[in-house]
């Protein structure tokens, strides 16, 4: 908590427009906004939108959703885990096709 407070100081100082803090644990999520020459607090972060990125947060008792200003959802970690999984796994068939084929996948 200390450490949190000390970046929020520092980036007061020095003119962030916007700082958010996630901690997955607890599932709570602090947002700052300038505000003159202080970092103000997000009164309610859920359904809030960056002023800068445009970018929405919803959090929930499932986790932290984050939106693209399009309204696409972030991918997730372990959704981009099991993506890249799903990618390699289609990539070793392709390469045992064209291995069955006659053909080095090496050497494409």
């Amino acid at each position: 908590m200390i450490e949190m407070l000390r970046k929020l100081e520092f980036y007061r100082q020095h003119g962030v427009r916007e700082y958010y803090v996630y901690d997955p644990e607890k599932e709570e999520l602090f947002g700052y906004t300038r505000l003159a020459d202080s970092l103000q607090a997000v009164e309610n972060i859920s359904g809030w939108v960056s002023l800068i990125l445009g970018i929405r947060f919803e959090p929930s008792p499932e986790g932290l959703a984050i939106y693209y200003p399009d309204g696409r959802k972030f991918i997730t970690f372990q959704e981009l885990l099991i993506q890249a999984e799903s990618e390699h796994q289609r990539a070793e068939k392709l390469a045992a096709k064209l291995r069955e084929i006659g053909i080095d996948p090496t050497q494409i």
